[in-house]
C-alpha cells in the first residue's frame, strides 16, 4: 500500500541488517540470480531482512540451512546502488535486487559490503 507521498509503506529502513545464507560465492550468486530472473523477471537475490532484528535473531527465525551467513545492513547495501526489499515467502524474506544482470564488478561490490562469513547461529543451536 502505497505511503502519503505515493511510495510503498513496506520500504525499509537502512539501518535493517540484511542476512544471506552461505559464503556467497560468484558462482553460487550467479545460479541464484539466473533462477531468481527466470522466474521474477527481475535480477535479485534472496536475503532476510527484519526491521529491529539482530542478524542472530533472523537467522534463528528463518530457514537458512547453510553452515555459514553473512550480514550487512539496507543502507551500505543501497549506497553501492542496490536495493533490499520485502518479498514473499517467509517473514523476513527480502530480495537484494540489482538494476542489472550482475557483472564480475557486482559480486565484488557485494563481497565488500557484506561482512565476512560466519558460523550460522541456528546451526550451532542443533
Amino acid at each position: 500500500m502505497p505511503d502519503a507521498s505515493g511510495g510503498p509503506t513496506d520500504r525499509l529502513p537502512d539501518d535493517a541488517v540484511v542476512v544471506r545464507g552461505g559464503l556467497m560465492l560468484p558462482g553460487d550468486l550467479v545460479l541464484g540470480v539466473q533462477s531468481h530472473f527466470d522466474r521474477e523477471g527481475v535480477y535479485a537475490l534472496s536475503v532476510f531482512s527484519t526491521p529491529g532484528r539482530t542478524p542472530d535473531e533472523i537467522a534463528t527465525s528463518v530457514p537458512l540451512p547453510h553452515a555459514t551467513i553473512r550480514e550487512s545492513t539496507v543502507g551500505r547495501v543501497r549506497a553501492v546502488g542496490y536495493d533490499v526489499v520485502p518479498s514473499p515467502g517467509a517473514p523476513g524474506h527480502a530480495d537484494l535486487v540489482f538494476p542489472a544482470a550482475p557483472t564480475g564488478d557486482d559480486w565484488q561490490a557485494l563481497d565488500a559490503i557484506f561482512d565476512p562469513p560466519r558460523p550460522n547461529p541456528a546451526r550451532m543451536s542443533q
